[in-house]
């Protein structure tokens, strides 16, 4: 599966995109090389159309009350491409008319997801379409036509992985897994000592086996579902088996990188 996918993220809402960027930034798989919003259409068409502009996947909400027909305009931009790069849409209520009348003829089309379905999973999904397939959530994949298949395309639900945890590990995993916040941001930002900070990232390793996986006892095949992640983490298993290394379990970021990917893994079902 390639890695180093590079994204450009089309979003109004600062935070939204924010969070967009947070995630493609934290997975070494994707890489945001432009952002853009429904205001910025001649600059994100000129960045499109410029040669030197390398890019792999358009992320574009479709939401945009104040101007409804900005997602179908900058289809239309990536559709003049000579070389198309792949396209994603986001939604938080998805329309039929994008599943069946629109996206579903173009080779570009890289898939279309509820944003509540895919929650943390979206560079995984990027890494899929990178991989061949067409990306959908459970909302999206229930309104398609009926006669509409096609192999590739498969369904992802990015919803399962935070269950089980309570809502202040929720609040930990987020920050500082999730979007690599520092102890000492995650202390600013919640009012806990980082002493707490550190047990409680310590459950959340134990919930997700971390100690087990480094260790051995658990096959990496069986823990990820995605050949590159799993020659990644092959790596870091080896750094720490590695006792010259001297690095401390606890204290490495690659103890992060593992409980990062097991938790945006999206459940895959193939259609």
């Amino acid at each position: 599966m390639k890695d180093n996918n590079r994204v450009v993220v089309v979003e109004d809402d600062p935070f939204a995109r924010d969070q967009l960027l947070n995630l493609f930034n934290r997975d070494w798989r994707t890489e945001v090389v432009g952002e853009f919003d429904s205001f910025s259409k001649k600059a994100f068409e000129d960045y499109l159309s410029n040669p030197n502009n390398k890019i792999d996947t358009v992320i574009l909400d479709t939401e945009v009350p104040w101007n409804p027909t900005w997602p179908i305009e900058a289809f239309k931009i990536i559709n003049s491409l000579v070389q198309p790069p792949k396209i994603i849409f986001l939604c938080t209520v998805p329309i039929v008319r994008f599943w069946n009348d629109i996206l579903i003829n173009y080779n570009f089309y890289g898939g279309y997801l509820v944003k509540q379905e895919i929650l943390y999973s979206i560079a995984s999904a990027v890494a899929l379409t990178a991989h061949g397939y067409i990306v959908s959530t459970e909302s999206v994949q229930n309104l398609r036509a009926p006669f509409y298949s096609k192999s590739n395309m498969i369904v992802v639900d990015g919803t399962q992985s935070i269950y089980g945890f309570t809502k202040r590990e929720q609040e930990i995993l987020r920050l500082g897994i999730l979007f690599n916040h520092s102890h000492r941001d995650i202390e600013n930002e919640l009012f806990i000592s980082r002493d707490w900070i550190s047990e409680i990232l310590g459950s959340i390793y134990e919930k997700l086996n971390i100690k087990e996986i480094v260790s051995g006892e658990v096959p990496l095949n069986t823990v990820f579902n995605d050949e590159a992640v799993i020659s990644r983490a092959q790596k870091i298993l080896e750094l720490y088996q590695d006792k010259s290394s001297g690095k401390s379990l606890r204290k490495t970021p690659w103890l992060s990188t593992l409980a990062f990917h097991i938790l945006t893994m999206p459940e895959i079902r193939n259609i």
